[in-house]
């Protein structure tokens, strides 16, 4: 099942306050961003620490979300300066399921309950707009700021992986994987 998901919803950007969420455009691919996955202490949790990030290797990953059908990456706004990116997706429209995934460029911002908000705003909007029956992110076991900010956003871990990911000179992490249901949905399941 191919969904168009610009045809879904006419997305206005997610407001809690001074945090405003909003689609991401090319004029967002600044060198402050650039900036921030060039910061090791940033991207250290992060897949695109495996590479050297650039404004090319960042805008040709906006281009391909804005075109996406399975992935809305947004902006997060702290009074209108542009602080970090979160991503609900990919989407899987078959199973009705999504993935956040979120970093905090500016460190200043870091530790204060934003990326809580941040993951409670998304999911609101995956359940509410897109209908989504499930929502999951994985973090890494050392990445004790994103654990805690999705269990304070009512996700559960619902598995733990050991050595699942590669850290670089033969160090590897446990990662935990987390997921939150729809409440507002009727689901059954089949177990076994």
């Amino acid at each position: 099942m191919k969904k168009d998901i610009r045809g879904l919803f006419d997305f206005q950007p997610l407001v809690d306050g001074e945090l405003t969420l909003r689609l991401l455009t090319m004029d967002d691919v600044t060198d402050r961003y650039v900036s921030w996955l060039r910061d090791a202490d940033v991207y250290q949790y992060l897949e695109t620490r495996h590479s050297e990030q650039n404004r090319d290797t960042i805008s040709e990953f906006v281009s391909t979300c804005i075109d996406s059908d399975r992935d809305v990456l947004m902006g997060i706004f702290v009074k209108d300066e542009h602080i970090g990116n979160v991503k609900l997706g990919p989407i899987h429209w078959k199973h009705w399921r999504g993935e956040i995934g979120l970093f905090i460029g500016e460190k200043e911002y870091w530790g204060k309950g934003l990326a809580t908000r941040v993951i409670k705003l998304v999911s609101q909007f995956g359940f509410e707009q897109l209908h989504l029956t499930k929502l999951m992110a994985g973090c890494d076991a050392r990445n004790l700021g994103s654990k805690k900010a999705f269990l304070n956003a009512g996700f559960s871990i619902e598995a733990e992986l050991k050595a699942n990911v590669y850290m670089g000179d033969d160090v590897y992490d446990d990662s935990f994987l987390l997921g939150r249901l729809n409440h507002n949905k009727t689901i059954e399941t089949y177990t076994s």
